[in-house]
């Protein structure tokens, strides 16, 4: 990954609150931007939890994440990692939710999450409801995708923008 992109990785990630966990998920990495783990110094408290697949775009980059969650039937095996929440196949709930489930837990309430945009309709769709869901919930969730970032919004809370100048 180039040094610039990495670096700008870590600024974007040095402006999160300290109860922030980022999720990696599958889709659409190479295009995009990277994730990677917060700065060993400083004030965050990040950690990092891979869904499924994801698990395979964090070690290509040498990210070591706290966590991997899934059925891991996109893996394709069980991932060695400090903490693995297995789950099967047949459920009632993602990957993606089981990860935001476990993130919370522990105390989270800044989601960022890569991965989750693109790639297949059916997920894309199903990921901008699961984000609303815990928008709802009172959880600040963004999710980064190639070449845009959206976060989920639900009232009653407004978002100012600033005006900018034209040119």
């Amino acid at each position: 990954m180039e040094k610039r992109a990495r670096s700008r990785i870590h600024r974007s990630l040095a402006v999160l609150t300290a109860a922030f966990a980022l999720l990696a998920a599958a889709w659409a990495w190479e295009a995009g931007p990277q994730p990677t783990t917060a700065p060993a110094e400083g004030p965050l408290s990040g950690r990092v939890i891979a869904v499924d697949a994801g698990f395979a775009h964090l070690e290509a980059i040498g990210a070591v994440p706290d966590m991997a969650v899934g059925d891991f039937d996109s893996l394709g095996y069980v991932p060695k990692c400090r903490r693995v929440s297995r789950h099967p196949v047949k459920k009632d709930k993602s990957d993606m939710e089981l990860a935001m489930e476990k993130a919370v837990a522990w105390d989270h309430d800044e989601l960022v999450v890569y991965g989750a945009l693109g790639g297949r309709l059916d997920h894309t769709i199903a990921n901008l409801q699961l984000f609303a869901k815990f928008s709802e919930r009172e959880f600040y969730v963004t999710a980064v995708g190639e070449g845009s970032a959206l976060r989920a919004l639900t009232g009653p809370d407004v978002m100012d923008l600033p005006l900018l100048e034209s040119g």
